[in-house]
């Protein structure tokens, strides 16, 4: 090659690599943070799900995107308060991240809170459903109902749907099992059912064997969960091996496949809540790409995170990469900006940053949830 072919052929390749400068230049990089209990075992595996929907819609986004490059910056909070507290505290001073999907736990969320509004951090939680989180603050959304909707549906659903009224209420002793058993226990009393016995289940302590022999006598027909995937599971399991016959209803604790894989044949024919329809082409579609990145299933959890981490790239891409701009145009879905058509359904936030959405009832058929009533 002569040497005028050479100073051309490096010239192009400066003028390009000058080019990818300017270009990369003008890429603004932007954190996403999940906030989830990624080190307690029991919980496992939905808090890692939650950090790959939101692996998977940003890595999206940064195909589809030319102006901002996101980054996930997952953190565990240890399912713990306290953790949470200084969690959401280095979220906040750090301003390089731009919103955070999380927590997974209500009482974390609860507790991060105060961080997140007080440096003015949006926070979506993908799981959070204790009625609470209703009032936690400004820069504080979630993507699932309210406990205070899904315990009323459920109950509901028990009377009139069921037939049943004597039940037994086993919930875990934390923010989301009191909120969720609570107006489970208010609107089944309300419809004239009666709670024979209620259950404060903290994991390592609460002898259910004890506890449900003891109640058995009482000829319950109803035995309702609220509780996470694992007390869910284990009541159940407890509930089939003393004899106990009655009807088997959890709240979004039944939803997932944890759930189910834990329980073996004791989950089949559970009555459970349920968030989203996974028979919509939308939900379908996510599964199918979920699958081609991870070479495994969803859980239902990786869904809600997926859509989380989507509203707050939509609002970067729509409003601007400012904190203010994020909570700015979450309130406005659905005002003066369209609803949000995520794979988990349309979204769109109240006063208070609930979801406004319809909840599903579904029952477990053959190892799989089957949808028996909307």
């Amino acid at each position: 090659m002569s040497k005028s072919k050479i100073s051309l052929f490096l010239l192009a390749i400066f003028v390009t690599f000058a080019l990818w400068a300017q270009r990369r230049g003008e890429v603004r990089t932007l954190k996403i943070a999940v906030a989830v209990p990624l080190s307690v075992e029991y919980l496992q595996p939905e808090p890692q799900f939650i950090c790959d929907g939101v692996e998977l819609a940003v890595e999206e986004a940064n195909r589809r995107s030319s102006n901002y490059f996101f980054i996930v910056q997952a953190v565990d909070d240890k399912a713990d308060k306290r953790t949470a507290l200084n969690v959401a505290k280095k979220l906040g001073r750090n301003r390089e991240i731009i919103g955070v999907v999380g927590h997974y736990n209500s009482s974390a969320t609860l507790t991060a809170a105060i961080m997140y509004n007080r440096y003015r951090l949006v926070a979506i939680s993908p799981a959070s459903t204790s009625p609470r989180i209703s009032q936690a603050g400004r820069y504080i959304f979630r993507v699932v109902p309210s406990d205070a909707d899904q315990g009323r549906k459920l109950a509901e659903y028990a009377r009139r749907g069921l037939g049943v009224s004597r039940a037994v209420v086993i919930y875990d002793n934390d923010d989301y099992g009191r909120g969720l058993s609570y107006f489970f226990c208010r609107e089944f009393r309300t419809m004239q059912g009666e709670i024979v016995a209620k259950i404060a289940f903290i994991k390592g302590v609460t002898n259910l064997y004890a506890a449900l022999k003891a109640i058995k006598r009482k000829n319950p027909d109803l035995l309702f969960v609220a509780g996470v995937p694992y007390t869910c599971a284990h009541a159940f399991r407890v509930a089939d091996s003393i004899g106990l016959r009655v009807k088997k209803m959890g709240g979004d604790g039944c939803m997932p496949q944890s759930f189910r894989e834990m329980a073996g044949r004791h989950a089949e024919g559970v009555y459970h809540s349920m968030f989203v329809d996974t028979r919509t082409s939308r939900y379908r579609d996510f599964v199918r790409r979920f699958k081609a990145k991870f070479r495994k299933s969803p859980s239902i959890w990786a869904a809600f995170a997926y859509d989380a981490a989507n509203l707050i790239i939509k609002a970067v891409q729509e409003r601007g990469a400012s904190r203010e701009n994020v909570r700015r145009y979450l309130i406005a879905i659905g005002r003066s900006v369209p609803v949000y058509k995520g794979v988990t359904g349309e979204i769109q936030f109240d006063a208070h940053g609930d979801l406004e959405r319809d909840i599903l009832i579904a029952r477990v058929v053959n190892g799989k949830p089957k949808i028996i009533f909307e």
